[in-house]
């Protein structure tokens, strides 16, 4: 009896390591001027057969990598020290231009899955972004508010460890579409 509870956590904690990993190879890649994203793609259980639930899955994960490089990219600090995010909200024509861009994104790594699932990543270049973006974009250690603190957090997001530093108890969301590993 003692023995199994040890295997499963092992055996979770194994299984949880990929998507782990994927989450946090998503962002800016300042020195290859690169956005880069993940989307995951569920098969179509229903699908008359294997290669229709798989081409609708790599349908859903490029829409996912795409919306994915939006929300990194609105995440973004302007060299003025603007965000992209208001930015795009106030003009929706140059919304509306990057969003064109990014559906010309193709896949850069696909992973299949047994099951039919798909991950895959995109890589959005600067070039492709319109200049009014582009030429103005700045890693957050040379914007001019990269000295200011963080934000508290939220009563009950973080947690002190044994050496009195901060770690963060809720995981990350921001960057997934709400499905785990396909099994």
């Amino acid at each position: 009896m003692s023995g199994i509870a040890p295997r499963l956590a092992l055996c979770a904690a194994l299984c949880s390591a990929p998507a782990v990993q994927a989450q946090q190879n998503d962002g800016i890649d300042w020195q290859r001027s690169i956005i880069k994203a993940m989307g995951k793609g569920a098969p179509d259980l229903n699908a008359p057969s294997i290669a229709v639930g798989r081409a609708a899955a790599e349908r859903a994960a490029l829409a996912a990598a795409q919306r994915n490089a939006l929300r990194i990219l609105e995440s973004a600090t302007l060299d003025d020290g603007s965000r992209i995010e208001i930015l795009l909200r106030d003009d929706t024509a140059l919304r509306t231009r990057i969003e064109g861009k990014l559906r010309a994104v193709r896949a850069a790594k696909t992973r299949y899955f047994t099951d039919g699932g798909v991950w895959l990543d995109i890589e959005v270049p600067f070039k492709i972004l319109p200049p009014r973006i582009a030429e103005h974009l700045r890693p957050p250690d040379l914007a001019p508010d990269a000295g200011m603190e963080k934000p508290v957090p939220d009563a009950g997001t973080e947690d002190l460890t044994p050496d009195g530093g901060a770690r963060d108890l809720v995981p990350d969301a921001g960057q997934g579409d709400g499905g785990g590993r396909p099994r």
